[in-house]
């Protein structure tokens, strides 16, 4: 099972976490996670907490639009070029869209 959970907005993220933590507990899924737009603020010097066994992708478009450090990005999280292109590709890979 592969799920991918796109995340485009701040105030969502407890909602993502609490999703993610559920399916780790129920399944061996394998997780992704997609931030775009403003989503992408939590990644950057936040006290978020990632877990291990997923993959996060944080949207560079959207670090560059915001004129925030990409060295200050949690080392757990992947810069990818453009978070809509990411998840087509994930898809592509056959991960399962969830949009909470």
């Amino acid at each position: 099972m592969k799920a991918l959970f796109h995340i485009d907005e701040r105030h969502k993220w407890p909602m993502v976490q609490a999703n993610i933590k559920n399916m780790l507990a129920e399944t061996d899924a394998e997780i992704s996670v997609v931030a775009n737009s403003e989503a992408v603020e939590l990644f950057i010097k936040s006290t978020i907490t990632l877990e291990d066994k997923v993959t996060y992708y944080v949207c560079n478009n959207s670090i560059t639009q915001r004129h925030l450090d990409r060295n200050d990005l949690n080392k757990k999280a992947k810069i990818t070029g453009s978070g809509v292109v990411q998840i087509v590709k994930l898809q592509d890979e056959g991960f399962r869209y969830i949009k909470p």
